[in-house]
């Protein structure tokens, strides 16, 4: 065979590996991104924030229920003004389906618009062993956070 041969043959092989490592690292690295997004307490509080502001626009009975895909122990705290997502400890470590570890801290309570009104004020705890989602249920005058 000629050096050229050869070099083909290289050339061939280097682009195969570049292609096994850029299909490995979005088939498992975009998996690690949504563990993440489904784990941290400040996408859920965000979602809630979202969730507890739509209420206002809602005439009636409404109710939210959002499911947790790796369930830890956590409190789900709401006023009139702001919601909060925390995990028992001050931070969390878990594990995610693909082998990592995800860490995250609390963060600080978030505002939403309440538009009027009458938010119960709770501090609900989700246990990871009975719980299965977070929930919002708004009548036509008041609005709560719960487990279920």
């Amino acid at each position: 065979m000629s050096t050229q041969t050869y070099d083909i043959i290289v050339l061939l092989a280097v682009v195969l590996l570049v292609a096994v490592i850029i299909f490995w690292s979005v088939q498992y690295g975009a998996g690690m991104v949504s563990d993440i997004m489904q784990e941290a307490p400040a996408v859920v509080q965000s979602s809630f924030a979202s969730y507890a502001s739509l209420a206002c626009s809602v005439d009636g009975k409404m109710i939210i229920e959002h499911g947790l895909a790796q369930k830890y122990p956590l409190y789900a705290f709401m006023n009139s003004t702001h919601v909060q997502i925390t995990s028992t400890g001050k931070s969390f470590t878990g594990e995610t389906e693909r082998g990592g570890s995800v860490s995250f801290s609390n963060r600080a309570a978030l505002p939403f618009i309440s538009c009027g009104m009458d938010v119960v004020r709770k501090n609900v705890r989700f246990n990871e062993n009975v719980n299965h989602y977070i929930t919002i249920n708004s009548t036509g005058e008041s609005m709560q956070i719960g487990v279920r």
